[in-house]
C-alpha cells in the first residue's frame, strides 16, 4: 500500500511539473508532441518481442492507479494484440469489489510499444453478475465489448453480465 501511494506521488509530480501549452520550451513555443514527450509516457520495449517483454509494473501499477480511479490491486500485466495493428496493456484488477479488467492502447513510435497518458483510448470491463470479464475483439482486432464465461448470478432484464466502459484523456479543450 504504502509502494502504491508513494508511485502515484511520483506519478502526480511528474505531471505537474510537465511543460504546459502556454510555456516556452527552449526559446520557441512548446508543441503537442514537446508536451506529450515531456508527461508521463513509459517506454515498454520493441514491437516484435511484445509477448516476452518484461514490463516496468511498479511504474505501470502507478500508471493504471491514476488512470483508473477508485480501482486497485492491478495485476497480470500482458501486452496483446489480435492482429499486430493495434496492441493494448492489460491488467486484471479490482473496482468497486469487482473482478475487473483493464486495458490501455499502446502508442506506437518505429519498433517501440509506448504507454501513454493523453490521446489513446482505454477500458474497461466490470465484472457485474460475472465471475470474470473478458475482452472481446471484433473482425479488425479491436476492443469492442465484454464476454463472460460464468456467471455469479443471472443478471436482471436489461442488464449484461460485464459493464463496458471506454474512456479517453485529452489534450484538446472542449
Amino acid at each position: 500500500m504504502k509502494e502504491q501511494v508513494k508511485c502515484i506521488l511520483i506519478l502526480l509530480i511528474s505531471l505537474m511539473t510537465a511543460c504546459t501549452p502556454s510555456q516556452k520550451s527552449g526559446g520557441k513555443e512548446a508543441t503537442k508532441e514537446d508536451i506529450f514527450n515531456k508527461l508521463s509516457s513509459i517506454s515498454l520495449g520493441s514491437i516484435s518481442k511484445y509477448e516476452k517483454l518484461k514490463l516496468p509494473k511498479a511504474k505501470i501499477r502507478a500508471f493504471f492507479s491514476a488512470k483508473f480511479a477508485e480501482s486497485n490491486d492491478f495485476k497480470n500485466f500482458k501486452v496483446l494484440t489480435k492482429n499486430e495493428i493495434d496492441y493494448y496493456l492489460v491488467a486484471s484488477g479490482m473496482r468497486e469489489d469487482k473482478n475487473t479488467q483493464f486495458a490501455v492502447e499502446l502508442e506506437q513510435k518505429q519498433d517501440n510499444l509506448i504507454l501513454q497518458d493523453f490521446d489513446k483510448l482505454y477500458y474497461s470491463c466490470i465484472g457485474e453478475y460475472c465471475k470474470e470479464c473478458s475482452f472481446r475483439f471484433d473482425d479488425k482486432g479491436t476492443i469492442n465489448g465484454c464476454s463472460c464465461e460464468t456467471l455469479t448470478e443471472e443478471p436482471p432484464q436489461g442488464r449484461t453480465a460485464c459493464e463496458h466502459s471506454i474512456g479517453i484523456k485529452s489534450l484538446e479543450k472542449d
